[in-house]
């Protein structure tokens, strides 16, 4: 494990070039979608296109703001290109966010990553020579660089978010355990070295436990012990909305029907649904191929209702649309919000 001073797009670059560079087959898995496509934005403008991941000749990330249609595409061009079945050539990078981590059968040589709690990162992890397979050489041993930010997480407990750690004034963000964060940071500081998996439960157990979370409260001070109460209401308040819409087996459906009555949807996952742009025909997308819808973020979709079809406009490189008074770019970065 080496651990990074500070999680730029240009640190991130660097480390994957200097794998890559070698004959390395290189995954970097960023917190957010603006991280990763700044990442690779990075990467093309200082010259290094012909070493990231091509999809229909040219470069490609992979994240979840892409069209179902070339999703798929992506995902077997990440498949094929972290391949456990290759042949020596020279070093790729593949730059994505954690859609890196869902049902894709792939073998990086070599990791860079943003810090995480460790239960996800050791998810990351697990895409790091995950086969038994000859490395080029200097890569026989798996090597994950995991990046944090150059200010330490004292800044984040106001609280505030980036790159998806901490969490915005309204308690919303990614990765809002901070504590199993710093945790985390602190294990690999002190234990570079993870044997796994005979080490995952105590990484695990070190870093989510609430013993350890309680000291670490007790060590950093009002600040950290401020988000801790927020982060523990945060999650009382998310338990008893699912509380209410448990079934109650003890009372008689027929009697007292069980299920909520306010016509909301009960969901068995957290977060929200962005709204499904539906196009009024299929569209050549940024990749070749025809596509017939893309689906916004749940926090760019505000009063955006999917019910009438959109026609975009087919432009150089991908298409453009506008719907309730909010222009959108669907390009081979993904999908893009255009500013106001």
């Amino acid at each position: 494990m080496v651990l990074a001073e500070d999680w730029t797009s240009d640190t991130a670059v660097n480390y994957a070039l200097g794998a890559a560079m070698k004959g390395a087959r290189v995954l970097v898995i960023r917190n957010t979608v603006s991280a990763a496509t700044d990442t690779w934005l990075k990467a093309v403008e200082r010259g290094y296109g012909n070493l990231l991941l091509q999809v229909a000749g040219a470069p490609a990330l992979h994240h979840s703001r892409f069209a179902p249609e070339d999703r798929q595409l992506l995902d077997l061009a990440v498949e094929e290109a972290l391949s456990p079945i290759r042949t020596p050539g020279h070093g790729l990078i593949v730059i994505g966010t954690q859609t890196l981590e869902q049902s894709l059968d792939i073998d990086a040589d070599y990791l860079v990553t943003d810090l995480v709690p460790s239960d996800v990162l050791l998810q990351r992890i697990g895409r790091l020579h995950r086969h038994e397979i000859a490395r080029p050489e200097g890569f026989e041993q798996p090597v994950c660089v995991v990046m944090v930010p150059s200010g330490g997480l004292d800044q984040f407990t106001a609280p505030a978010m980036e790159n998806g750690l901490g969490a915005t004034k309204k308690w919303e963000g990614v990765y809002l355990n901070l504590h199993a964060c710093e945790l985390t940071r602190q294990l690999i500081a002190d234990l570079p070295v993870w044997e796994l998996p005979r080490m995952n439960r105590e990484l695990v157990e070190r870093t989510t436990h609430q013993s350890f979370i309680d000291a670490l409260s007790e060590e950093l001070g009002s600040s950290w012990q401020s988000y801790q109460a927020g982060y523990d209401g945060v999650g009382m308040a998310t338990a008893q909305a699912g509380k209410n819409t448990l079934l109650d087996y003890s009372k008689d459906f027929f009697v007292t029907p069980p299920l909520p009555q306010d016509g909301d949807a009960i969901r068995t996952r957290l977060g929200a649904d962005g709204a499904r742009i539906q196009f009024d025909a299929p569209y050549p997308g940024p990749f070749g191929q025809d596509v017939h819808s893309v689906t916004l973020p749940s926090y760019w979709s505000g009063n955006i209702h999917s019910n009438t079809p959109v026609t975009p406009i087919v432009e150089r490189g991908g298409l453009s649309f506008e719907i309730a008074g909010v222009s959108f770019r669907y390009m081979r970065t993904g999908l893009r919000k255009e500013s106001s």
